[in-house]
């Protein structure tokens, strides 16, 4: 089903208003708009920064009508729509995956990072109930920035506090603070599934070196010691006859955070001795642009059956669409590279922290059905 009715988007849109306390009858002059872009420029780039918040940015306002609010956001509504088939498909068979080898090694625990995570987990949901796994799936806010570890993309969004758990620090003493507690409150410390869209495993690490045994599952992984989903699909796939991009794992996971998001975290919080992480709402249109997002994923994945999907042939028809214009589908830009990555790395060996499960031939899914 390719087609959504009126009603669906209206609705959607509407929902989105009361959410951000927005009157959809006022006017959307192109002033209006262009300074709602400025806006979610900001806010964009604070996720993916400058490169990628641009084209980011322009792919999405080229599609928006003015005219009125209700107007603005029924093109926003249609433009993610339009755009989230592909990466729809994709974390249908991803999730397809990560649940069969949870059920294989019984595995009953999948906590999902967020905020990045956020789409993984909209679509995890929904694959876990066609398939009617008993799973229990769980959002836990995981950023580099609640754990006060630099992280210099999102620069102008640098934690207050000075950065005390740095990669070349010792983290023993992190169990006995508000960050240990967080992560022994939140993730149960065995028999357990991590996923995340894109990772370098700074925070894995911490959890590994207090005591977690974990399986990880990511998208795209930046590390050598964790597999990726599709960086394992993608070798896959050209070392046979269909070729894709190399950089495709990149593309994919830089392109699922950068979709707005209704809000962001702040850090850690003590309140009466008792901890909360720290949200703000992001800015009116963004978070708004983020509700529709999540609206269009859920609403594309509802449609979706994992055995009719042909994951290699999604991947092959997304390779044309890394050209400017289409970023709303798939980033054309990858984000830099975190500074911290190769000194993680380094630390990683000399800690002998090894390969962490599933190894790349243990993640198989329906796609390696088809040769």
């Amino acid at each position: 089903m390719d087609k959504i009715g009126k009603y669906e988007e209206q609705d959607a849109v509407e929902r989105a208003a009361e959410l951000f306390d927005l009157d959809l009858g006022a006017k959307a002059s192109p002033q209006a708009v262009g300074e709602w872009k400025d806006e979610f420029y900001r806010d964009e780039i604070l996720e993916v920064g400058e490169r990628c918040a641009i084209v980011y940015t322009e792919s999405l306002f080229r599609r928006l009508e003015d005219g009125t609010m209700n107007n603005l956001l029924l093109s926003a509504a249609r433009a993610y729509y339009d755009s989230m088939d592909g990466i729809a498909r994709i974390l249908s068979c991803y999730w397809d995956c990560i649940l069969e080898k949870c059920k294989e090694n019984r595995i009953r625990t999948i906590v999902v990072a967020g905020t990045d995570g956020n789409p993984l987990f909209i679509v995890g949901k929904e694959v876990a109930r066609k398939k009617n796994v008993n799973a229990k799936i769980t959002l836990v806010e995981l950023t580099r920035r609640m754990f006060e570890i630099r992280d210099e993309i999102a620069a102008k969004s640098e934690p207050k506090k000075t950065a005390r758990y740095q990669m070349g620090k010792p983290v023993h003493e992190l169990a006995r603070t508000d960050f240990g507690r967080y992560l022994q409150s939140a993730i149960p410390m065995d028999n357990v599934a991590l996923v995340d869209a894109e990772s370098y495993g700074s925070i894995i690490r911490l959890l590994l070196r207090l005591g977690w045994r974990i399986w990880v599952f990511l998208l795209a992984s930046n590390n050598p010691f964790l597999s990726g989903y599709l960086n394992v699909v993608t070798e896959y796939m050209n070392a046979g006859r269909t070729a894709v991009s190399e950089l495709m794992p990149w593309h994919v996971g830089d392109s699922i955070e950068a979709i707005p998001r209704p809000y962001k975290v702040e850090e850690l919080e003590r309140v009466h001795k008792q901890l909360y992480v720290k949200e703000r709402k992001t800015s009116q249109l963004y978070g708004m642009c983020g509700f529709l997002a999540y609206w269009a994923l859920a609403r594309r994945a509802r449609d979706l059956t994992v055995e009719s999907i042909d994951l290699k042939e999604t991947l092959r028809s997304m390779t044309p669409l890394l050209r400017p214009g289409h970023e709303l589908s798939i980033l054309s830009e990858t984000m830099d590279e975190w500074t911290g990555a190769w000194p993680l790395i380094e630390i990683w060996v000399k800690e002998g922290l090894g390969f962490v499960k599933p190894r790349p031939e243990l993640i198989t899914g329906s796609v390696f059905g088809k040769p």
